[in-house]
């Protein structure tokens, strides 16, 4: 911006108004139109050669998450019926059974152990 033939400067930066546009390389900038060529494995572009061969490494929609399979990231498992009960198979794993068999006894009120709470449910695994 010039004001009586010369430039307006503020703070050590030219001052530009919109009938006094700066040109690309007055502000440190590509001039228009400049193109920038795609990132290969040997040479940066629109990304960084290593990302680039990083990212063809990966197939579409895949994912690098693995569920952990130790002791407490186990879930219940599959198959269950209506009635079964979950008992200990494993550190960490469990497999549906029929209650009373395979060593396990479900203990309701009526064969409660004496001094317990009633109203309560036991599983009692021998």
């Amino acid at each position: 911006m010039k004001i009586f033939g010369k430039e307006l400067i503020f703070n050590g930066n030219k001052i530009y108004h919109t009938g006094d546009k700066p040109t690309p390389a007055e502000i440190g900038a590509a001039a228009s139109g400049h193109g920038h060529a795609a990132a290969t494995r040997s040479a940066a572009g629109f990304q960084s050669a290593d990302d680039k061969t990083k990212l063809d490494g990966i197939a579409a929609g895949a994912n690098n998450y693995i569920h952990p399979t130790t002791a407490g990231y186990k879930h219940i498992p599959a198959a269950g019926a209506s009635g079964q009960i979950l008992e200990w198979s494993s550190a960490g794993t469990a497999k549906w059974a029929d209650p009373g068999v395979s060593g396990t006894q479900v203990i309701t009120q009526a064969t409660q152990p004496t001094g317990h709470v009633s109203g309560r449910v036991w599983v009692k695994t021998y």
